[in-house]
């Protein structure tokens, strides 16, 4: 560690004058009790870890992004040096070391006799076992293909195509055809195509039964996607939907029977989205600044609730006009408008919310435990107004 300069020390608590001592990871100048460099961390919410609980606690040192990546980099080499270790030694000639020819000794009614271990016999016993396994496999295939494919659609996906050439329909297509409910006035569709040619979905909706045909119902979707979703719904109505599939190639012919799927639009309850909080890991990641922030904390999490057909908001927290926090809200059926703190996973109300916004201060008391001492922790800063973007994965890239 060599003296750089007198000045103030650039860690954030620090602003002590005197002696500092340059940073080799991020360039920056410390004093003395900072200058030694430590990853990164936010408080450990939970977490039985004992070095981050430590390393949080240390008030020497400073966060220093730079030095994860050089600890990051130095795993990997280590990793590269024991990969290249492990292929020197398997590349080694074991033919060179010669195994002892053991013999044992067994008791007879006649006498003694020897009995040798013939290793090679062994060898050659599984190496004949392995090709009468594949022997067998090939003509179980051969006779699945034989009872189960129709001759005219062929064994193969050349058979595939030729069927939609002669306009020939195959069953059950798009597969796994599911409408899901995510809020109440929306409905996820899902499906996937059976066969690697160019399909095109064709999605009918329709009020008090299944449509009979493609032009029985409203036109939801068209194209050679697997997913959309039906907006503008009338929340508690069932609606049933029905998808074919058509071949692009042959003029968008009909070469399957088509799938079926209803859903009535409704918004999960507290419980539901209780349950997706505790499920979700979002909140076990390490706030890194300007690495992982309050806006990957909230967009991770609206990503995952999305995969469960959950309908998640972004909100925008506002000091006058300036955005300072990202945090995640949801619809509930029984408790209303709830907002979620994606950083401990800490669920209120929309009128805790408003208290806040009057008080002009947003203020979430955190209690958690490492299993041994409890800690109290708190979401404590000022701000003005805040806005939901309901639409938010829409847009996001």
């Amino acid at each position: 560690m060599s003296i750089e300069k007198e000045g103030i020390c650039q860690y954030h608590l620090c602003k002590e004058k005197g002696i500092l001592y340059k940073c080799e990871y991020c360039g920056k100048y410390f004093c003395e009790k900072h200058i030694k460099p430590k990853p990164p961390l936010a408080a450990p919410f939970r977490t039985a870890d004992p070095e981050k609980i430590e390393i949080w606690r240390d008030p020497n040192g400073h966060p220093c992004p730079p030095y994860v990546d050089f600890l990051e980099a130095k795993k990997r080499r280590e990793k590269e040096r024991y990969r290249e270790s492990l292929v020197k030694l398997s590349s080694v000639n074991h033919n060179l070391i010669e195994t002892p020819h053991i013999s044992t000794i067994k008791i007879h009614s006649k006498g003694v006799f020897h009995k040798s271990h013939k290793k090679p016999l062994k060898k050659y016993l599984k190496k004949t076992v392995v090709v009468m396994i594949f022997i067998f496999s090939i003509i179980a295939i051969s006779n699945i293909s034989a009872n189960y494919f129709p001759k005219d659609l062929g064994n193969t996906l050349k058979g595939t195509f030729e069927a939609i050439e002669k306009n020939i329909v195959i069953e059950d297509s798009p597969v796994y055809f599911k409408a899901m409910s995510m809020n109440s006035t929306a409905i996820k569709l899902e499906w996937a195509n059976r066969f690697e040619i160019e399909i095109f979905t064709y999605i009918i909706r329709k009020e008090g039964s299944y449509p009979s045909d493609i032009h029985d119902g409203v036109l939801i979707y068209n194209g050679t996607g697997n997913f959309t979703i039906d907006k503008n719904l009338e929340p508690g109505k069932i609606y049933y939907y029905k998808a074919w599939s058509l071949s692009i190639k042959e003029g968008f012919k009909q070469i399957s029977n088509p799938q079926e799927s209803f859903a009535i639009p409704s918004n999960p309850s507290y419980n539901d989205i209780k349950e997706f909080v505790e499920r979700d890991q979002t909140d076990k990641h390490e706030y890194i600044p300007g690495i992982y922030v309050c806006h990957n904390f909230a967009v991770d999490v609206i990503k995952n609730a999305d995969k469960e057909n959950i309908h998640a908001g972004y909100v925008t927290l506002y000091y006058n006009s300036t955005p300072i926090h990202a945090i995640v809200a949801f619809k509930t059926s029984d408790k209303g408008l709830i907002f979620l703190e994606p950083q401990c996973d800490v669920l209120f109300t929309e009128e805790k919310m408003e208290q806040m916004v009057n008080n002009g201060k947003y203020d979430i008391n955190i209690t958690y435990t490492d299993g041994y001492i409890e800690y109290k922790e708190y979401f404590d800063f000022e701000f003005s107004y805040y806005e939901i973007n309901w639409d938010f994965l829409e847009t996001y890239n």
